[in-house]
């Protein structure tokens, strides 16, 4: 309109699009300022909420300016070429003689086509966060095959010394500990995986990753046998789990199992006596193996402290333990972490992911959000005088906002659609990393989809109100 009445007045086109071109400079150059003043506040938020450092403060130093201010001055050039391509050619016969197709669509595809992409980025990254979140509920609600809600570690418990057996003795003496049992391997990191073969068939060679434990190892993290016993009896007794049992065939208790070796003298011979649940120590992201689990010998390095606590009493337990430990005067920071901090930690870098893809995911629905705006209101004001007509020659109001919002809605599917196919490859190919996967099914699809469905209809609402209130009957 200000194009129209100035073109109307005698402005030269070239005026006008120096205007348009100046105008988004000027705004491109304002939000540079804004966009450096929020780096420099919102910088040590963002390392510290995702624990990852995007920069530091000597990113000042090696920030090339120039080359800032030259992409700058671009995109200001860039958004005011458009407008002042397009409303600069108003000639002023065109709004003496009611000529309207300058103010009809221009633009509109344009518009419409950039709000199609900024719903699809915004349904895109909204859905990889959703399913990321399911994911990671799912792996971390998955049982282990052991009692991980009441199971603590106590590590660095090697560097003891000669303490050990004294500390050993006053954690087991804890009323809120029910039991305590000496680790030989560290959780989520590789152990020894050694060659066996049966006594009744040499022939045959399993691979069996190979667990050290004590006597009460398994009454620690709350486990019993599904056959058999779920203790060594004797120094040559071992413990197998299922899928070790499974790839034996029927009947193993009672089976000798020996390693493989190159010399008689250093093969070790061992009886099964029991067979537990498959345990995963090592979270989702490993596959689960036949295991052997073996009596602790003396030359074994005592890796931590495995606490069974009452259960809800992880706070008090540890609060304990850091006590017990600091008495202890070994020199050596105390650590003690549950089962079930151990687990999540497991997947701490699939968590930071799905942090920055729900903080990006924020990000672009509040620019979609605008765009759509944007659209919303580029067609009430494109729009309005055919919708004067339409409202003066009968048609009813339902009809002539459907009439106005439909190409609107168009775009506003088309861009959820889309997003789609692209956000299922996505998960489907980020879940490959874990061993077992939440099935992506359409809930994490529906939640953005609805979102911006809603965001969409809240703004078409608002603006059909202002603008049926605008041609109400009594402005004629």
């Amino acid at each position: 309109m200000e194009a129209g009445v100035r073109r109307l007045f005698g402005a030269r086109r070239f005026h006008l699009a120096g205007q348009f071109v100046s105008e988004a400079v000027l705004f491109s150059l304002v939000a540079l300022f804004f966009g450096l003043v929020l780096v420099e506040l919102l910088l040590p938020v963002f390392n510290k909420l995702f624990l990852v450092e995007f920069f530091d403060r000597s990113y000042r130093q090696s920030l090339d300016f120039p080359l800032v201010l030259t992409v700058t001055l671009a995109v200001g050039l860039l958004s005011g070429i458009y407008p002042a391509f397009v409303f600069s050619r108003i000639k002023a016969f065109h709004l003496q003689s009611g000529y309207r197709r300058f103010s009809a669509y221009p633009g509109l595809w344009v518009r419409g086509l950039l709000v199609m992409v900024q719903i699809f980025v915004a349904v895109f990254v909204s859905t990889t966060a959703v399913g990321m979140y399911r994911q990671l509920s799912y792996v971390n609600e998955k049982d282990p095959g052991f009692d991980i809600e009441q199971v603590g570690l106590l590590e660095r418990a090697g560097h003891l010394g000669t303490k050990t057996d004294s500390l050993y003795e006053e954690i087991g003496e804890l009323d809120v500990v029910e039991d305590v049992s000496r680790m030989y391997f560290k959780p989520g990191e590789p152990v020894s995986i050694m060659s066996f073969s049966s006594s009744d068939d040499s022939s045959r060679l399993f691979l069996f990753e190979v667990y050290p434990v004590d006597s009460s190892f398994f009454r620690t993290i709350g486990v019993s046998a599904e056959q058999g016993a779920d203790y060594m009896l004797g120094p040559g007794d071992i413990v197998i789990n299922r899928q070790a049992a499974q790839m034996m065939g029927d009947e193993v208790i009672g089976k000798r199992i020996y390693t493989v070796a190159r010399e008689a003298g250093d093969r070790m011979e061992f009886g099964i006596c029991g067979i537990v649940p498959d345990m995963h120590f090592s979270g989702w992201k490993q596959s689960l193996r036949p295991a052997v689990f073996i009596p602790a010998g003396p030359d074994e390095n005592l890796t931590s402290f495995l606490v069974r606590f009452k259960k809800g009493e992880w706070a008090q337990t540890r609060q304990l333990l850091r006590d017990i430990w600091m008495q202890s005067e070994v020199g050596i920071p105390f650590k003690a972490v549950s089962f079930q901090e151990k687990n999540k930690a497991f997947y701490s870098e699939d968590y930071r992911y799905m942090s920055l893809a729900w903080a990006f995911a924020v990000l672009v629905i509040i620019i979609a959000t605008l765009g759509m705006t944007g659209l919303v209101s580029f067609l009430l004001a494109t729009r309005q005088q055919e919708l004067y007509l339409r409202k003066i020659t009968g048609f009813p109001d339902f009809h002539n906002i459907r009439i106005l919002f439909s190409g609107f809605f168009l775009f506003v599917l088309l861009g959820i659609l889309m997003a789609f196919p692209v956000s299922r490859s996505m998960l489907s190919d980020w879940s490959q990393a874990f061993v077992v996967r939440y099935e992506v099914d359409y809930i994490c699809f529906i939640i953005p989809a609805l979102v911006m469905l809603i965001i969409a209809a809240v703004l078409v609402f608002f603006g059909a109100r202002r603008l049926l209130e605008k041609i109400s009957l009594h402005q004629f």
